[in-house]
């Protein structure tokens, strides 16, 4: 199936039925310090509407437009309405829990990792960012990272920069905090996007990763692609815009946590290759915090 054409099929089925390693996570896998956290720049793009809720799940191998590199991706197409950021219930941000297991916990149909958190053990709170979750404003500080959120009362998916003024204000009902808006307006937008280092190993490093998106029709996109560091397998930062423009087709991206972290669950069970350890054996789940969610009729 053409990815772009994804959104358009949830219409029609609907009308007819890291974090980072543990030695680098309490300052690496933060947004870089570079002030964009105090203005706003950010775009609202108005819900799809369809008849029912229905949930796309495609696996694909690809290659690289521009550097022929081969891949494997994940992409999921759901009505935002059904979208939602989870954390584990009982503990939120306290524990770090398997994507399979939150997303059990929450009923959902197709789920990847969330954010970008601290891994280290004994904290009070592994959460990084802004977090929202069913209109709860878990913790709002603002920050320098791009944000993929909800905005329910308004009926649109905010992406990019916002002060935690801004996020109170429309107000979020689910958001998280990414590193790098990717793809804007539907173009490639790594160089501008002004929390990345263009230059740094996280941008240039070949690696999974894992994005969440939004279509021009207002179709929320999650999308995960396999991949290993040790190994160089995956994508770098310009590789994964260029994919996600270009051959899934969104109008606006904004990149999460990826590397070991990245995972695509479905109906609770794992439905990628993920590398918890950054190595290409063993498939294995890393806990975390934070996962997106994604409800529906799997179609």
């Amino acid at each position: 199936m053409p990815l772009r054409a994804i959104a358009a099929g949830i219409a029609a089925a609907a009308a007819v039925a890291s974090c980072l390693p543990p030695a680098a996570a309490s300052a690496a896998s933060r947004p870089g310090a570079l002030g964009v956290g105090s203005r706003d720049d950010f775009e609202l793009v108005p819900f799809a509407t369809h008849a029912t809720a229905a949930v796309t799940f495609v696996k694909t191998s690809a290659v690289v437009p521009s550097t022929g590199r081969s891949y494997t991706r994940y992409v999921s197409a759901v009505d935002p309405r059904y979208l939602t950021a989870e954390l584990p219930a009982k503990t939120g941000c306290e524990e770090l829990v398997h994507a399979t297991a939150i997303a059990q916990e929450h009923g959902c149909t197709v789920a990847t990792n969330g954010a970008f958190f601290d891994m280290h053990t004994g904290k009070l709170n592994h959460c990084i960012g802004n977090v929202a979750s069913n209109g709860s404003q878990v913790q709002l500080p603002g920050g320098d990272g791009a944000n993929f959120g909800i905005v329910r009362s308004k009926g649109s998916v905010l992406v990019g920069f916002a002060s935690a003024k801004a996020l109170r204000d429309e107000p979020v009902s689910d958001v998280l905090q990414g590193r790098g808006w990717l793809v804007r307006n539907g173009q490639d937008w790594v160089r501008k996007s002004p929390d990345l280092n263009t230059s740094s190993t996280f941008v240039t490093e070949k690696a999974p990763r894992t994005a969440v998106g939004v279509f021009p029709n207002g179709t929320a996109a999650l999308v995960v692609v396999d991949g290993a560091e040790t190994i160089r397998a995956g994508l770098d930062l310009f590789e994964f815009a260029e994919v996600l423009a270009a051959q899934v087709g969104v109008q606006h991206a904004v990149n999460i946590d990826g590397g070991g972290s990245s995972v695509a669950v479905v109906n609770g069970k794992i439905a990628s290759k993920p590398t918890c350890v950054d190595t290409p054996s063993p498939i294995c789940e890393r806990a975390m915090p934070t996962i997106m969610c994604a409800r529906g009729t799997l179609v």
